[in-house]
């Protein structure tokens, strides 16, 4: 009788697993479709935002042009951006790569880690610039963050900079404000911790920032055929990695 107690015990142990296992899964089922969605949510977004505010126009080449290519014409509805988003003042863009978005800043660098640029709660988040920067582009170093979609999205194809082809290939980020367009080409790229000497923002000579260009040029990863020097303007794009404690950062100099 009590090894008979003991089994059917045991069992209703067992059937009480099963049915907290099954509730676990129910659960992470549910939540994730509900981010699926919400990132779906976030990509139609976007998609609208390129196809309503952005334009790519590239210029017919003559003979004479053929050694240097043509600069594309950029536009942005700024109008209209506006009146989507009050803390958006430029876009970015990175030719060939899916990269092209609104830019916002707010006055702290959280709120868009999880509201897209028109300010709907999305984990997708926004493409923003550091709260401690210029909008006009003029500080010596600029920060612009966005989320590591695992779709591709977002700050999602920064990871292919991890090939030297790639890296080669992919030279230029352009960002477009109401003011001026502003080119920058790629010198560095790795991944570092989440807060080190790669984030400066304050330099207290032109010789400091010559050697921090320095520093950025040994820790890339791949090799440039070009740097900055001391008195041109750094615009730096970073993202998370699969270890919370690192970040990915790409450096590109101003290059007019």
């Amino acid at each position: 009788m009590r090894s008979f107690k003991k089994v059917k015990k045991i069992g209703k142990i067992q059937i009480s697993l099963i049915l907290i296992f099954a509730a676990v899964l129910l659960y992470c089922g549910i939540r994730a479709l509900i981010i699926y969605n919400e990132y779906g949510k976030a990509d139609k977004v976007y998609a609208s935002a390129r196809a309503e505010l952005f334009e790519v126009r590239q210029i017919r080449e003559t003979p004479a042009q053929t050694q240097v290519p043509a600069e594309p014409i950029l536009e942005v509805d700024f109008a209209k951006l506006r009146q989507q988003s009050a803390d958006a003042f430029g876009w970015l863009w990175i030719p060939d790569t899916n990269v092209s978005y609104p830019v916002v800043q707010s006055s702290d660098n959280e709120k868009y880690l999880y509201y897209t640029f028109d300010g709907e709660k999305n984990g997708s988040g926004a493409i923003f610039m550091d709260a401690r920067c210029l909008r006009d582009m003029s500080g010596r170093h600029t920060i612009i963050y966005g989320h590591n979609m695992r779709g591709g999205s977002m700050f999602g194809q920064l990871s292919q900079f991890d090939d030297q082809s790639y890296f080669d290939s992919h030279p230029y980020i352009y960002i477009i404000t109401e003011e001026e367009v502003f080119k920058y080409k790629i010198f560095s790229q790795y991944i570092t911790s989440a807060t080190p000497d790669s984030y400066q923002l304050d330099f207290e000579s032109g010789d400091q920032f010559d050697g921090y260009l320095n520093r950025l040029q040994r820790l890339s990863r791949q090799v440039s055929d070009w740097a900055p020097g001391e008195d041109n303007r750094v615009l730096t794009l970073s993202t998370c990695v699969n270890d919370n404690a690192k970040r990915r950062v790409i450096h590109a100099g101003l290059t007019g």
